[in-house]
Formats: C-alpha cells, sequence, structure tokens
C-alpha cells in the first residue's frame, strides 16, 4: 500500500462532518483506516491473500503512517465505519477496480 495522499483527501470529502468515526479520531486516521481496511477486505474477498497476510499489509500500512493501534480501533468500533468502508470501495469502482490500482 503506497501513500495515497490523493486518495485520503478524496475520502476525507466523504465524511459527514457529524459522523461518530470523525468524533472518535482525526479525519486522517478515519480516512487511512478506511483505505487500509477497505484493502484488506477486497484482497481476502477476491482470495489474492491469506486474511492473516492482508491484516498484517494494513497494519503495516499503518504503522508506516503512524496512526496508533488506540485510533484504529476507535474507528473501526464505531458503528457507522462499516458503511463508510463500502461506500470508500463503491467510490473506487469495487473490490475489483480498487485491487487494480494496488498492483
Amino acid at each position: 500500500m503506497h501513500h495515497r495522499t490523493p486518495l485520503v483527501l478524496a475520502l476525507l470529502l466523504l465524511l459527514p462532518t457529524s459522523a461518530t468515526a470523525v468524533r472518535a479520531a482525526s479525519e486522517r486516521d478515519t480516512a487511512l483506516v478506511t483505505i487500509a481496511e477497505a484493502n484488506a477486505h477486497c484482497l481476502i474477498q477476491s482470495g489474492m491473500m491469506p486474511a492473516e497476510k492482508a491484516r498484517s499489509l494494513a497494519n503495516g500500512f499503518l504503522d508506516a503512517e503512524q496512526v496508533s493501534a488506540k485510533q484504529r480501533k476507535a474507528v473501526r468500533d464505531d458503528p457507522g465505519f462499516s458503511a463508510l468502508m463500502d461506500r470508500y470501495i463503491s467510490d473506487q469502482g469495487g473490490c475489483k477496480s480498487l485491487l487494480r490500482e494496488l498492483k
């Protein structure tokens, strides 16, 4: 997962200002966790990578971006996170398109 500043900025535009995930963590952290989790989800769902390896890759990306475990948990535990991740995947053209961009 390469540095994705344009994608982070695009995802920030999707976040409603009242989103509880935004209150739980910074918008930057929410965007980064969403991107990492979406990538892992698509890698796992497609069968391209085992779950453990995909999660490790996502965590490595978040470590490199200095998103703490506490911040990740706050974002992932938010009730609106799943819908946010699904919307991000959809906005990228679905998992197939998202995975093409990862290569």
